[in-house]
């Protein structure tokens, strides 16, 4: 049986006035004929009418059915709904489904992908190998390319060279920078570091114009070491450049790569078409939001039980708009994950039999993920960074750790048979939630956490804490690529 936490359905409610109003509505009080299945939930939620509205979940997706007048998804009764199973999960009781929804149901059960680890019958053909003609048909002669075709190639060739165009601009501002020196770029006004990073979207390089926007110096208090930090990145972003103009002679990993960072992605139909697909069961591990250019953009780690493998979903939503994939942190799903080629591939999309993984009973949580030790961490992110040398992050479960804190204030993770060995934490917006919600479990016990460092700092996406008196229950996958 499919059920939520309330965590988890906060996660899924990403539109932050959608999850207030939905959280008013979570009242019993508001609510009559409901019920649930195995893999639904239902009822009616009173509104300004006389007619209640009719809610419907498919918790596979989850989607959702609502006649309600939103255009949002999910909308408020429908987080309400959610809401309720997760806190008074006995109001909904099983029970067969309601008429008007019962048809909703069997159209998504119908239109609903094949699993992808089903083999077509006579045998599945190699990855990657092209089709044979069907029995008794002969095999049709190449076509020649389309009008459409050819329309699509000329304009990828008029893209590819206005991208060459803004990265000789942008060659040039970053040699005038270094010419000019560092000293006092940080009393520049924002325009001097907004107008380069808006000529490169233009260009059609919106990866390095994130890189412009991120070296600008903070509107506030400026680091003391901000000058060091920004030098070293200028010869990261400098050998980016560089090979993005003389990607034409690298091989096609390092070319998919550097394509990837400037900011020209395969779409995920494309993906989909052209790469192979990773079936496991995947455990959510983390999750994290923050703002892109106006957009809403969220980043989930998962992690393969059966390959050891780390994910990284990447998404953008627009206002309140709901993201393509409804992850949910600490639960887990079965299916194929697609990956982008490139030197050291851990972004990838969901393939179409991607699926939520059943749990036994509602509230429970997945096994705590078998951490190593900070020293560990460190080995594997130097690993990765000698095979890609523009990795933003690298992913890491730490085991038997404890917060501390220094004598300004400053959060730290540390071991407590290695006191000296301190793992500094960023502690802004959702990571300091973290560290303050650990600490209220726990109470300062060794606990496990997952999240990613960066050469700078530890971003804590979650925290296990164990039961008091009680061992916690690990999974120890295959070890992860580094």
């Amino acid at each position: 049986m499919i059920s939520f936490t309330e965590s988890q359905v906060q996660a899924l409610v990403t539109d932050v006035g959608t999850l207030k109003r939905g959280q008013q509505l979570a009242a019993p009080t508001n609510w009559s004929n409901l019920g649930r299945t195995d893999y639904a939930l239902w009822g009616e939620c009173a509104g300004s009418g006389k007619t209640p509205y009719q809610i419907g979940i498919d918790l596979h997706g989850p989607a959702y059915h609502c006649n309600c007048p939103s255009r949002v998804f999910p909308c408020k009764h429908a987080a309400g709904l959610l809401l309720l199973q997760a806190r008074q999960p006995t109001l909904l009781a099983p029970g067969p489904v309601p008429a008007w929804l019962a048809g909703w149901l069997s159209k998504r059960q119908a239109s609903a992908p094949a699993a992808a680890s089903t083999p077509p019958a006579g045998g599945a053909a190699p990855a990657g190998a092209p089709a044979a003609p069907a029995a008794g048909k002969p095999a049709k002669a190449t076509k020649a390319p389309s009008a459409k075709s050819l329309a699509s190639q000329q304009r990828e060739a008029e893209r590819l060279a206005r991208m060459d165009q803004g990265a000789a601009e942008f060659e040039t501002w970053l040699l005038d920078l270094v010419r000019e020196g560092l000293a006092g770029k940080e009393k520049q006004p924002a325009s001097y570091w907004a107008q380069p990073a808006a000529r490169l979207v233009d260009n059609q390089l919106p990866g390095l114009a994130a890189w412009v926007r991120a070296a600008a110096p903070p509107a506030k208090k400026v680091p003391a070491d901000w000058a060091e930090t920004l030098l070293g990145r200028l010869g990261e972003v400098y050998g980016l450049l560089r090979a993005f103009r003389n990607r034409a002679s690298l091989p096609a990993e390092a070319q998919a790569e550097v394509q990837q960072q400037v900011g020209l992605y395969l779409t995920r139909e494309e993906l989909l078409a052209d790469q192979p697909t990773v079936a496991d069961t995947w455990l959510v591990l983390g999750q994290y939001s923050a703002k892109e250019d106006k957009l809403n953009a969220r980043y989930t780690w998962l992690q393969g039980q059966q390959t050891g493998r780390y994910a990284l979903v990447q998404e953008y939503a627009v206002r309140s708009k709901a993201y393509h994939a409804p992850l949910a942190p600490k639960t887990s799903y079965v299916g194929g994950l697609a990956f982008y080629p490139g030197l050291l591939p851990l972004r990838a999309v969901l393939a179409p039999d991607f699926t939520f993984a059943p749990e036994p009973s509602a509230g429970t949580e997945l096994p705590t993920p078998a951490g190593g030790t900070i020293g560990e961490l460190y080995d594997g992110y130097a690993q990765a960074l000698g095979r890609n040398r523009w990795l933003r992050a690298w992913p890491g479960a730490l085991a038997d750790v404890v917060l501390a804190r220094r004598t300004g204030g400053e959060w730290v993770l540390r071991h407590e048979s290695l006191p000296n060995e301190l793992l500094p934490l960023y502690q802004d917006g959702e990571a300091l939630n973290v560290i303050w919600e650990v600490l209220a479990l726990g109470g300062g016990v060794p606990f496990t956490a997952f999240g990613e460092w960066d050469g700078t700092a530890y971003r804590m996406l979650e925290g296990w804490v164990p039961a008091e008196d009680e061992p916690a229950d690990t999974y120890a996958p295959a070890a992860a690529e580094a």
